[in-house]
């Protein structure tokens, strides 16, 4: 499945480059899963590290600050589809340096006038609203949109060493189906994506870079929860590598000559983990899940998150299965899904749930009194049978006499016109009537 929404997780911090063990280490697999014992807290509190700094996930300033501290250098558009039409793979950071945007640009993003997108007319409830753009003070530039991609890595060494997600991510804003981001499309050069292995520096780093990485990473978050990214694609498939065909040698950093050379592509070392059971994938949706549009996903409180982190670690097929690397990436996820959640609930006035299944939908009537200032839930389906609509009003109807604030409570099932080609509404319920 390929995906986009506001969010997802990476096996291990090693596949963006991590500060404990690198991308080449021979002593570890990325496919290798930690067993680590882990005890949920249930404690609604969120963990506070006093020398970090804070970045308000609502004010676009300090998503640009948060670029600049952590040195986190965009992909433009326009480089990732030369690479597409060149047949080439994607390239570190380090080997990109000179094709990514320049941190001069990213700095005068601080000087431009933030844009959020218009939210959809009272009367369309079908439309979800975007993060905005950047409109820069030259008149001859067009506005900045930025986007984050949650995707899996592949093999230790690369994460699409095939090409994949590549091609999947070019053809996204070409297609069709992408036709509500068709202006970011039209303008390549000023459509930014955040996509690990080329914007942070990867193994074997400097230590200026290990500086700037480790303070990416403690706030990785950032990326996919802002509100001023105009939007997160999640890449959710992995290429059915037996299907394709091997190329004899791939560039990718050597560990006995210290370079990035052309290597042997059987010396990969290939993860076929889904991408649901990757432990920083899964954060990363709980991060998106933040946004007012969310996607096949609910978002988790605390303790429900900490405690489906038990059982999977129990190996209870109704817990999270989530796969690492390194011990301290099950804490570090699970310390900051608390800290974004908490932050979040707080301030949530709106949720346009789409797509959602009979398993997120229960999960969505657990997490909606922790909304206390809600007004306005939207429950959306793409073509839904009448049993999962009936469903959905029996699972949330009495949880939203807890939800005081809300205003309007609908559910609501989608249907193309083929002779239009337009969205109607085949099915509509009120949630607050009696």
């Amino acid at each position: 499945m390929f995906d986009c929404f506001g969010c997802g997780v990476r096996q291990t911090d090693r596949d963006r480059g991590s500060s404990e063990a690198e991308s080449n280490d021979p002593s570890t697999t990325p496919s290798e899963e930690v067993t680590v014992s882990y005890e949920p807290s249930h404690k609604m509190t969120a963990v506070t590290h006093t020398d970090d700094p804070e970045y308000d996930l609502l004010k676009p300033h300090d998503l640009v600050q948060f670029l600049i501290d952590a040195n986190i250098r965009l992909v433009s558009l326009r480089y990732l589809m030369d690479l597409h039409a060149a047949g080439r793979l994607w390239r570190r950071r380090q080997e990109a340096e000179q094709e990514l945007v320049s941190m001069d640009e990213i700095e005068n993003l601080k000087q431009a006038t933030f844009c959020p997108s218009p939210a959809p007319l009272r009367g369309d409830l079908v439309g979800s609203r975007r993060g905005g753009a950047f409109n820069r003070s030259n008149s001859g530039q067009n506005p900045v949109r930025i986007y984050a991609i949650s995707h899996c890595w592949e093999a230790q060494q690369h994460p699409d060493p095939f090409g994949f997600q590549c091609s999947k991510l070019v053809g996204w804003f070409a297609s069709d189906g992408a036709s509500i981001e068709r202006i970011g499309f039209m303008h390549p050069d000023s459509t930014w994506l955040f996509i690990d292995y080329i914007c942070l520096p990867q193994y074997q780093r400097t230590e200026d870079e290990q500086v700037s990485f480790s303070r990416a990473m403690k706030a990785m978050h950032v990326l996919y929860a802002h509100a001023a990214i105009y939007h997160v694609i999640r890449l959710e498939d992995i290429a059915p590598s037996p299907h394709f065909p091997m190329p004899k040698f791939i560039e990718i950093y050597c560990e006995s000559t210290s370079k990035v050379e052309l290597r042997p592509f059987a010396e990969l070392a290939l993860n076929r983990v889904p991408y649901s059971q990757r432990g920083w994938c899964i954060a990363e949706v709980q991060w998106m899940s933040t946004k007012d549009s969310i996607f096949g996903y609910a978002p988790l409180t605390p303790a429900m998150f900490q405690e489906r982190v038990k059982r999977g670690l129990e190996g209870r097929q109704d817990g999270l299965t989530l796969k690492f690397t390194h011990r301290d990436d099950l804490h570090n996820v699970v310390r900051l899904q608390e800290a974004v959640f908490l932050k979040h609930s707080q301030r949530r006035k709106k949720l346009e749930a789409y797509d959602l299944p009979l398993q997120e939908l229960q999960v969505l009537a657990e997490t909606l009194p922790h909304f206390v200032n809600l007004e306005v839930l939207r429950v959306v389906w793409h073509e839904a049978d009448v049993g999962l609509f009936d469903s959905c009003i029996a699972i949330l109807k009495p949880v939203i006499a807890r939800c005081t604030r809300l205003s309007e409570a609908t559910v609501l099932v989608l249907v193309i016109n083929e002779i239009s080609d337009t969205k109607e509404i085949s099915r509509y319920a009120d949630l607050l009537l009696t």
